[in-house]
């Protein structure tokens, strides 16, 4: 079996992944995959994920990486599509957590594969407000939570609203703080609520123009397989931005077999 026609049949198979072919294996019967998220996701996919599909599937192997964050899978990223420019392997098949428009120029140089052209059997149940690329698919949802220390804030004056956060932190310089964006994906997700906020919380904000034309022609979609949630570390209620989904995709191989 051609290795992106394998990668199409597995992604279909499995609530929903985001794909780039990839022409052949790095080593034979391996798929290299690599996430940025916590290690509840990584202990998801090693003790449970990954068992059931060598099972499913003799003779195939997957290589789970911790990439470590944002920046070392776009370096990944890079490393792509330098090798896809020198037809050269990039050792990559498949990033569970990744942003399509990242590295620049990565979905013009081909290492990802059009979703929404893949020939996916359940690509119309995913919900397309959950969408904001073809270059993508969501599987999951991550609900961030905000912590704080009990014995400088009491919890009854926590605040509960974005509003109330605002001001907490206006009357609090210096004493909130978030990871960077580039870093983990708490981070990123913050600034987003932030934007979120800004722009009257209406969701095609955050899509192409492209994208918000195509959803306003496309029939309605149920949730389908959007189902999985994973919980980042803060563990205490504050407000948080809604459940972000997690997306992934694949790379290219050099060849085909």
């Amino acid at each position: 079996m051609k290795r992106r026609t394998f990668m199409m049949s597995a992604a279909g198979a499995a609530a929903g992944l985001a794909l780039a072919p990839r022409m052949s294996f790095a080593a034979a019967g391996t798929i290299d995959w690599y996430t940025s998220s916590d290690t509840n996701i990584l202990d998801f996919w090693s003790n449970t994920i990954k068992p059931a599909f060598e099972a499913a599937n003799p003779g195939l192997k997957l290589n789970l990486v911790d990439a470590g964050d944002g920046a070392g899978i776009i370096a990944i990223g890079e490393r792509a599509v330098a090798a896809k420019q020198t037809g050269t392997d990039p050792q990559a098949d498949y990033f569970e957590t990744a942003d399509p428009l990242l590295p620049a120029g990565a979905i013009e140089a081909g290492i990802y594969v059009n979703m929404a052209k893949a020939g996916l059997s359940n690509y119309s149940r995913v919900n397309p407000l959950a969408i904001q690329s073809e270059y993508s698919l969501p599987y999951r949802g991550s609900q961030v939570l905000l912590a704080y220390d009990t014995s400088k804030l009491k919890p009854a004056d926590a605040p509960k609203t974005w509003d109330q956060l605002v001001s907490w932190i206006k009357a609090n310089p210096g004493q909130f703080v978030y990871n960077r964006p580039d870093k983990g994906g708490s981070g990123g997700n913050f600034v987003r609520r932030a934007i979120h906020q800004a722009n009257g919380l209406d969701p095609k904000a955050f899509m192409s123009t492209i994208t918000r034309r195509k959803q306003a022609t496309r029939p309605s979609a149920r949730h389908g397989n959007c189902s999985r949630t994973s919980h980042r570390r803060f563990t205490t209620r504050a407000p948080t931005r809604p459940a972000t989904p997690s997306r992934c995709s694949f790379f290219p191989k050099a060849s085909s077999p």
